[in-house]
């Protein structure tokens, strides 16, 4: 049962709950008679519950706490003897604490098994958690805490609305993403994930007025899929800009490594080392996983500031943006705006200037991906996980 770190461990279809010494909680003596008795009880009717689920490679929906009688015997027992902690590769402390509060409550155990090899492969290498809470936040509750910590909100009027679902329902998990497709909506069906949090709209316009979509057969399927589903779609956009710093921006740095070069007041402009605007391009086209980028300038021009405005910045912005920075990182442009601003000014040669369209989707996922990480240690016991929409197009 261990190994030679001297940590036990019981294996379930690919899942792993590790139990190592040295937890700095205590369980009370008079919890431990109580759950001898308690899970003698639920052994027989836990383990059956098991056999009936049809699918081991998958999360489980319905939360199972999955042992037969001489395994918790062998786990939990020594468990409460000995002050034990749950440790997962992850998040040590969630489970630790979620398991004590389970055990000095006399809750009903409340597992939820994550597998390594389906969900984390799914995920695009997001990382879940997993715990025993005593009483699982509502979708509400989730979108309150996440607002709460944003400056001034909520506020009106604001894109960041329920698009479908009812928010008073248990939260389950939490898929983030920049768009919520169909095929992300499939993915938070398959796993029992009931919250998807999006940047940018799901019905295909910046309100989300479906009013002109009501008899779409692909506006039908897809709303149909939620419903089905219970799943709740959350726009996260106006809020997470409004976010002190701005939440995709940090994002993006991050993913960039440029936490150090980015201004502090203005994280969009940053100072970087000096480098080609090819070598840029090149830097920029791996980051962000992109098939191909649209550049604009001399390939040998040399840049050593950086504007990042990622997404859909107006034409304007991004003009008067290029008056302080040598290369403009944008995620899209229109062609007769800045564009033809970077053409004149390169044909004049006075003042040459570099741009690279990345892509509004792929620009800004990484902001994203960070919303997760953000929230995760805000909801310890909850899944969250992020899932990339990726790029739609393909070139020829």
């Amino acid at each position: 049962m261990g190994d030679e770190k001297g940590m036990g461990s019981y294996h379930q279809e690919g899942a792993v709950w590790f139990f190592p010494a040295g937890s700095s909680h205590s369980v009370t003596r008079n919890v431990i008679p109580s759950y001898l008795g308690f899970i003698n009880g639920v052994t027989g009717r836990l383990q059956r519950r098991w056999q009936e689920e049809s699918d081991r490679t998958s999360v489980c929906r319905s939360p199972s706490f999955i042992a037969i009688e001489h395994q918790l015997e062998k786990i939990i027992h020594p468990c409460l003897r000995s002050n034990l902690q749950i440790l997962t590769e992850h998040d040590a402390s969630s489970w630790q604490h979620n398991l004590v509060s389970l055990l000095e409550n006399h809750t009903h155990p409340n597992l939820i098994m994550i597998t390594r090899r389906e969900f984390l492969a799914q995920s695009g290498g997001g990382i879940l958690m997993a715990g025993l809470p005593l009483k699982a936040p509502t979708i509400q509750d989730v979108i309150n805490l996440i607002t709460n910590e944003v400056p001034g909100a909520p506020w009106q009027p604001t894109v960041d609305t329920i698009k479908s679902g009812d928010p008073s329902q248990p939260v389950r998990g939490v898929v983030t993403t920049f768009l919520a497709t169909h095929r992300t909506i499939d993915y938070a069906a398959r796993h029992g994930v009931n919250l998807i949090i999006t940047h940018e709209p799901t019905y295909y316009n910046h309100l989300d007025e479906t009013d002109w979509l009501e008899q779409n057969p692909v506006y039908q399927k897809k709303r149909q899929m939620l419903e089905e589903n219970g799943i709740v779609v959350w726009r996260f956009h106006d809020y997470w800009h409004g976010y002190r710093p701005d939440g995709i921006a940090t994002g993006v740095l991050k993913h960039l490594g440029w936490g150090a070069y980015a201004d502090p007041e203005r994280p969009q402009l940053c100072r970087i080392p000096s480098i080609t605007l090819g070598e840029l391009s090149q830097f920029m086209k791996v980051r962000f996983g992109a098939k191909r980028l649209r550049v604009m300038g001399d390939a040998g021009m040399s840049c050593s500031s950086v504007g990042l405005l990622v997404g859909s910045a107006s034409g304007q912005r991004q003009i008067e943006m290029l008056s302080e920075v040598d290369v403009l990182v944008v995620g899209e442009v229109r062609e007769w705006e800045t564009t033809e601003f970077i053409r004149d000014a390169n044909w004049q040669a006075e003042q040459p200037k570099g741009l690279i369209v990345v892509g509004h989707a792929l620009s800004e996922e990484p902001g994203m991906a960070w919303l997760a990480e953000w929230l995760k240690p805000r909801l310890p016991g909850t899944i969250v996980v992020h899932q990339p929409c990726g790029d739609p197009f393909y070139f020829v």
